[in-house]
């Protein structure tokens, strides 16, 4: 992963990014391999400054950290993604961009569904922000996991073991490392749930549990996590200017991850909203990524 020039203290190379364009590709070897190179254009312009060893990529164009929703985002609930949509996701990646899913579901149900789309290059975040990794590859090439007190630890156990005691097998335990998500069946079931979840709320408040409500399920996790703050922490550690960063989802579990990015892009999803930067209303998935064409 490149860092910045303050960071590396390496020699630097003057680059003109039109000859790298412009497919001068042995002008481009060349400047990676020597300690001082300095390469001119005819107009002796757009020049830029890199370090032996960023990429070219990083120099000739200016990235993008894209983040996206799974579930009625990138793909309908429990469908594949769409060919069109994974063929504009290969070549966002293509082009250099930094490739972000942030969901709900656990990172293993994520590298799989990376893994099958052949998205090998991908951030995914999971549990809503608890666990980020980088790769489809076991061990993950970089991972990182939000610190959770034990107190909030045991509360989310023993709010397992009422779960389970109470609903049995009208409803299925989503297999997380960190967040309690029961799943279920039926609208009765949902109903059922949510009176549970009114006897109890004071006492989840009190413990710093938080609550997202889906259609098919229900997310318990502990304040201190959402998927703004992964995000927000995934820019620093990449190093990548906020104002390049875009995000797309489509509920109320994605609102922190539209403030935490520069773009946010909402599908069907009216009530979304930031205090700061831009936000777009789409319909559906192409929409949402004719806008990201219109922004890079």
């Amino acid at each position: 992963m490149s860092k910045s020039l303050s960071e590396n203290k390496k020699e630097e190379i003057v680059l003109v990014c039109q000859n790298v364009q412009a497919g001068n590709t042995m002008l481009a070897e060349h400047a990676l391999q020597e300690e001082n190179i300095i390469i001119l254009d005819h107009n002796d312009s757009d020049i830029s400054i890199m370090t032996q060893d960023q990429k070219l990529s990083d120099v000739i164009s200016e990235k993008y950290l894209i983040v996206f929703d799974l579930d009625k985002t990138l793909a309908a609930l429990g469908k594949p993604i769409e060919p069109e949509t994974l063929q504009c996701l290969q070549e966002l990646s293509a082009a250099g961009h930094h490739l972000a899913i942030a969901s709900g579901k656990p990172v293993f149900y994520l590298m799989g569904f990376c893994r099958q789309a052949n998205l090998l290059k991908t951030w995914m975040i999971g549990e809503n922000g608890a666990q980020t990794i980088f790769g489809v590859d076991l061990p993950p090439e970089y991972r990182f996991n939000v610190k959770v007190k034990a107190e909030s630890m045991e509360v989310l156990a023993d709010l397992k073991r009422r779960l389970v005691a109470k609903f049995g097998d009208k409803i299925w335990l989503q297999p997380n490392e960190i967040e309690v998500t029961p799943f279920f069946d039926d609208e009765q079931t949902r109903i059922e749930i949510e009176q549970f979840i009114e006897e109890i709320k004071d006492e989840l408040a009190q413990s710093d549990i938080k609550i997202y409500p889906h259609s098919d399920c229900f997310d318990f996790l502990p304040s201190n996590i959402d998927k703004g703050k992964a995000i927000t922490n995934l820019i620093k550690w990449l190093e990548i200017d906020p104002r390049r960063t875009i995000a797309v989802g489509d509920t109320w579990n994605d609102q922190a991850l539209f403030e935490a990015c520069h773009y946010a892009i909402a599908i069907n999803f009216p009530e979304a909203d930031k205090a700061n930067g831009k936000m777009i209303h789409v319909s559906d998935i192409n929409q949402a990524l004719t806008q990201i064409q219109k922004i890079l």
